[in-house]
């Protein structure tokens, strides 16, 4: 064979490579939500006896997101998979988080004021910090995921209930934001 039949034959190989790559389809491994769903519950601590209000955290009304298009040689011909979709995690991250409620908390926290710095996230490792001082703690690696934050704190006036709002501004700007009605304090 010449060096030009060669290389069209190396070619062709390569080329052919990269035509079953395509059973991957179109690769969306970044996701990005629009919406947060939020539910409410009270948990009793044991060793202290005391009632805190927990609120889960989760994305919703989920878009999935194609990374820029990358030349690769790792292909699933080669015996690698194909991404899941959102499996990189999002593609815009948290840059602040906002928990804001309907009615005045206490003297010092009105309503519409942030409550940020009096809810704590619930999987921390170590001392608990406020929501709003360590946010890379509660970013959604992958699309079920979701984050669980918690305020010991009890409102003025606990016999009534609360509308919370939860409002997550990201990297590029947008908001997703959530809303839990009734929320008692106990």
């Amino acid at each position: 064979m010449t060096m030009h039949k060669k290389l069209f034959a190396l070619l062709c190989l390569t080329l052919g490579l990269y035509v079953l790559d395509a059973c991957c389809g179109d690769k969306k491994p970044f996701f990005d939500y629009n919406k947060l769903t939020i539910t409410s519950s009270l948990l009793l601590l044991t060793a202290s006896q005391d009632t805190v209000v927990t609120l889960r955290v989760a994305p919703n009304d989920l878009e999935y997101l194609a990374s820029e298009y990358r030349l690769t040689v790792s292909t699933p011909a080669y015996g690698t998979s194909c991404p899941q979709p959102g499996e990189d995690g999002t593609k815009y991250k948290m840059t602040s988080i906002d928990i804001t409620a309907d009615k005045d908390f206490n003297d010092t926290l009105p309503a519409g004021a942030s409550l940020a710095s009096i809810f704590y996230n619930g999987r921390a490792t170590g001392t608990p910090q406020s929501v709003a001082q360590n946010i890379s703690e509660l970013e959604f690696p992958d699309p079920g995921w979701d984050f669980l934050v918690f305020t010991p704190n009890k409102p003025a006036q606990i016999d009534q209930t609360f509308d919370l709002t939860v409002k997550i501004t990201k990297s590029d700007g947008s908001v997703a934001v959530g809303k839990v009605n009734d929320v008692r304090f106990k």
